[in-house]
Formats: C-alpha cells, sequence, structure tokens
C-alpha cells in the first residue's frame, strides 16, 4: 500500500506542472479583420469595427463582442471566430504585448475571456470592448 501512495505522489509530482505550463500556453494571437470584412461591416448600421481587431453589436443579451484568434490544432494553424458578450471580457494593458492576444479561461458557464494588448489597441478598439462603448 505504501509503495501505491508513494507512486501516486510521484506521478502526481511529475505529470502536474506540465499540466499547470499548459494551461498558460493556452493564449491565442488575434488576426487582424479583412479588408472585406470592414466593408461589409461599414455599410451595415447594426456592427462597428474598433480598430484592427474588434467589432462590436448589441443584442438582447447586451453588447457582443467579435474577434478573431489564431491557434495550433493537431499541428496545423486554425482559425476561431469569437462572439462574446461584455460581461466576459477581462481586459489587460501590457506594455510590451506586440500583438493582442487573448487567453481562455475555462470555468464552466463562466468561461472569461482575457485581451492582452498595448495601450495603443486598447485606445482603438474601446468603444467596441468598453461596457458603455464610450470613445476615448
Amino acid at each position: 500500500m505504501k509503495c501505491f501512495i508513494t507512486g501516486l505522489l510521484l506521478w502526481f509530482t511529475i505529470t502536474l506542472p506540465s499540466s499547470v505550463r499548459g494551461a498558460e500556453a493556452m493564449e491565442y494571437r488575434l488576426l487582424t479583420f479583412k479588408d472585406e470584412l470592414k466593408t461589409a461591416v461599414k455599410d451595415d448600421a447594426t456592427w462597428k469595427i474598433c480598430g484592427d481587431y474588434f467589432a462590436a453589436s448589441d443584442s438582447t443579451e447586451g453588447k457582443i463582442v467579435h474577434f478573431i484568434s489564431e491557434r495550433m490544432v493537431a499541428e496545423q494553424l486554425a482559425t476561431t471566430l469569437s462572439f462574446v458578450t461584455i460581461d466576459r471580457i477581462i481586459v489587460s494593458i501590457e506594455k510590451e504585448a506586440t500583438t493582442p492576444t487573448v487567453s481562455i479561461l475555462w470555468r464552466g458557464w463562466n468561461t472569461r475571456f482575457v485581451l492582452k494588448m498595448n495601450a495603443k489597441e486598447y485606445e482603438a478598439g474601446l468603444p467596441c470592448i468598453a461596457v458603455k462603448g464610450t470613445e476615448v
């Protein structure tokens, strides 16, 4: 029995740090909107483009924010279209961020999206990612 418990503890000691590192690595780069999308949204009164990375629209559930992220799936790049209510977004302004990224904090029904960006991208995206939609 002692050997079993010791083996189990060793297994957790070896595998747990790699699991924690894997959780931290779930940061995805945001992609800029293509010109075709910007042109299509320009003529649509319900959607608003903010900067190169964000779009927003009002709905019965509140403000919906749209962004596109890129991640590796089975060693290939995959594009993910996200439509998220504003209450699920957390913004982190980081001086050294060159490209905005998103980290997904999975908590069942309470999933959060952490957007990391520099001040310039934050200012451009603020009308879309702010609760009231005010401009700077």
